[in-house]
């Protein structure tokens, strides 16, 4: 099936089908891997995901975080926390980025 998200995100799906081929190659083999369920599948891709949060969103939310205190120098540090938690614990982006896969 087609893409739903924009082109960088099939450049993404391809490195970790390479990453998934390097363990598991029939969860990605062309034709017959459609329906494959394994539990180190699932567990290879949770791990895409979570690899990708940590190389991404969370140096993504950082930045933001430190883009933001520069434009509202008033801001104290607990306060700049307590938003960098709430974007990364929030309940959507959780449910939505570990739970729902579509490779």
């Amino acid at each position: 099936w087609g893409l739903d998200y924009p082109p960088l995100t099939a450049y993404q799906s391809y490195i970790h089908g390479i990453f998934l081929k390097s363990f598991l190659p029939e969860s990605v083999a062309l034709f017959t891997s459609r329906g494959h369920e394994s539990y180190l599948g699932k567990l290879l891709m949770r791990w895409t995901v979570l690899s990708s949060d940590i190389l991404v969103f969370i140096p993504a939310v950082f930045y933001f975080i430190v883009a933001y205190s520069s434009a509202n120098p008033r801001k104290g540090k607990n306060e700049l926390a307590w938003l960098m938690a709430m974007i990364l614990l929030n309940p959507c982006l959780i449910i939505i980025d570990h739970g729902h896969f579509q490779y």
